[in-house]
């Protein structure tokens, strides 16, 4: 019969290797959820540069129209107007993504996976707010530039025109905001939350 010390070896022996393999798994999986996460933040760097370039045309064009019709108080309120519109998202967007790719050392693994959800959380929900009113207002302006340009008349001697190609350009910002948001949001927000659920459990 083996003594009560060699018992006592091979059950220190056993738990060491549960232990080892628990650290393993533990390893194992912020190995994996690191690779997830640096997925998930390459999605939305690719929205951020695209979207800051977009911001930058924006302005240059609006500065442009501004410069080229200087004496045309209609065309230089519009295009200010539109520079004093996206001037707020794009101080938003530049604070929250600088927020969302600092990693913070004083924080673990799971600490800087919930900040970053909760920063994305935070600029998603203005982005929806924002563009409540940007969409209407850059349509707007949109037709308003097609007859600036076009010198066929004024939009409001046009209505039909104008208002066919207002309905245009919603259908064609609102499609294309569902699936920006689709895949550059709400999945990349569903990820993080599966992402935290397994570390929680």
């Amino acid at each position: 019969m083996e003594s009560f010390e060699n018992i006592q070896n091979i059950w220190n022996t056993d738990t060491a290797k549960k232990d080892y393999q628990i650290i393993m798994d533990k390893d194992s999986l912020g190995r994996t959820i690191l690779s997830r996460m640096k997925k998930e933040r390459k999605i939305l760097m690719e929205y951020f540069w695209a979207s800051f370039a977009y911001q930058i045309l924006i302005y240059a064009f609006m500065l442009h129209l501004f410069i080229r019709f200087w004496g045309d108080p209609e065309t230089m309120l519009i295009s200010l107007i539109t520079i004093l519109l996206y001037s707020p998202f794009t101080f938003i967007q530049l604070k929250k993504f600088k927020a969302f790719v600092n990693n913070h050392s004083s924080m673990d693994l799971s600490g800087n996976l919930q900040m970053q959800y909760m920063t994305l959380s935070e600029f998603f929900k203005f982005k929806k707010r924002f563009e409540l009113i940007s969409v209407p207002v850059s349509c707007f302006v949109i037709v308003f530039i097609i007859f600036r340009l076009s010198m066929i008349g004024r939009p409001e001697d046009n209505l039909i025109v104008a208002g066919s190609l207002f309905s245009i350009w919603i259908l064609l910002f609102v499609i294309s905001l569902f699936f920006e948001n689709k895949k550059r949001f709400k999945d990349p927000l569903n990820q993080y939350k599966l992402l935290l659920r397994e570390m929680e459990s």
